[in-house]
């Protein structure tokens, strides 16, 4: 099932309201991202259009020169955790929107990845890369909600409630981040997420 306009209304809603307690800050980019994807193949960039969601007020703009978001809704089916350590299929749409994404952030040099989906019936999950998740946790404490951590060619990856993030991170957390993912956090907190991370699917 393809993604839903509806849901990318929402989504752009909800961000707006939690990074600057308005409705209208983010909204859908034309076509979603399509066309700067077409312009970057021809070498022509595309201000403010890449990815899912763009800026309406430049009050948006510290987190669009950030982070680079994919949206996602229905694929209730398709979505197997477990495939990607029981099953030989190689097709894991999890990590296939994660490396469209990514490819798409280095076009455009965002400096963070987010893919944020629902399943039918569902809550909405955001999806990150566990460096960025401990980089977040420094600004805001040690998350207190279930997560899931996946490992797969050599990407690290954490899954958990969009609307529990929200409520959990600061939006000014954002704007403190540094400038590149090559910056990291230290050792010792990256050990830290990685021992509590292998307790997946568990609830405080």
């Amino acid at each position: 099932m393809a993604k839903g306009g509806g849901f990318e209304r929402a989504v752009c809603k909800k961000l707006s309201t939690w990074w600057a307690r308005r409705d209208d800050i983010f909204w859908r980019s034309t076509q979603s991202g399509g066309r700067a994807t077409t312009r970057a193949k021809k070498g022509v960039s595309t201000a403010n259009s890449s990815g899912d969601i763009c800026y309406l007020d430049v009050v948006g703009k510290p987190f669009i020169d950030k982070i680079i978001l994919e949206l996602k809704r229905g694929y209730t089916k398709k979505i197997r955790v477990l495939d990607i350590l029981d099953s030989n299929n190689k097709n894991f749409v999890l990590m296939k929107w994660w490396l469209k994404i990514e490819g798409e952030r280095e076009r455009q040099n965002r400096h963070y990845s987010w893919v944020v989906f629902r399943r039918d019936r569902r809550e909405s999950c955001l999806m990150v890369t566990l460096q960025h998740f401990a980089e977040i946790e420094q600004y805001n404490g040690a998350w207190p909600h279930t997560i899931i951590n996946i490992k797969c060619n050599n990407v690290s990856l954490i899954i958990i409630r969009f609307e529990e993030f929200l409520k959990w991170c600061d939006p000014e957390t954002i704007k403190l981040l540094p400038y590149s993912v090559k910056n990291t956090v230290s050792k010792k907190k990256i050990k830290r997420r990685k021992t509590k991370l292998n307790e997946a699917l568990t609830t405080k």
